[in-house]
């Protein structure tokens, strides 16, 4: 059997898919209102001062604290089925249909949330491994529930749902170095390739 996991961000995709939801969901105008807003906390992630756990859920308490979950998910719903192919890499793609064609088992592995991925996913019969929103009373809470779906943590999540000795090859796509961990798992690792 072969297994072919992919990150989703700049890899399947050719922009942020968070950034692009958010846009989506809440307007531009409101995009560039959490950016002046959280432009410190920005820059510090950006200079890996701070980790993608607490710039995700700045987000996430800026945009979603107290929304409903239903809400988000109808809204991902719309945006899987109307937007995301806009944003999503022609190459990455094709070599997804041919893990498809060829009967392996295909999952996408990402430090997003899947609110915005499932629907795509799902026509496809992929899995989904990704960071988690933490839900109370059917309301996002604005934290993640568990760590952030990145580094060792995507390794860990993989472990967790997957038996990797009972496959042949395992194949990893991954373009940055939070895909390095799940890269270095694979027997055949490609890194901001396809081929």
């Amino acid at each position: 059997m072969t297994i072919a996991f992919f990150d989703f961000d700049h890899t399947l995709t050719t922009k942020d898919s968070m950034v692009r939801f958010v846009k989506f969901h809440k307007g531009q105008k409101l995009w560039y209102s959490f950016i002046l807003k959280k432009v410190l906390l920005l820059v510090k992630y950006k200079l890996q001062l701070v980790s993608g756990k607490i710039a995700k859920e700045a987000l996430l308490t800026y945009f979603y604290k107290d929304v409903l979950e239903e809400e988000l998910i109808t809204w991902g719903n719309n945006f899987a089925k109307n937007k995301l192919n806009s944003i999503l890499n022609t190459h990455a793609t094709a070599k997804l249909k041919w893990h498809l064609a060829n009967k392996h088992k295909v999952v996408i592995v990402t430090a997003s949330l899947p609110y915005w991925i499932s629907a795509w996913a799902e026509q496809y019969n992929i899995d989904i491994i990704a960071s988690k929103a933490e839900v109370i009373d059917n309301k996002l809470s604005g934290k993640l529930d568990g760590e952030n779906c990145n580094y060792q943590e995507k390794v860990s999540r993989i472990n967790l749902r997957y038996n990797l000795s009972e496959y042949k090859e395992v194949y990893a796509y991954g373009n940055s170095k939070g895909d390095i961990p799940m890269l270095e798992m694979a027997t055949k690792p490609f890194y901001r390739k396809f081929n």
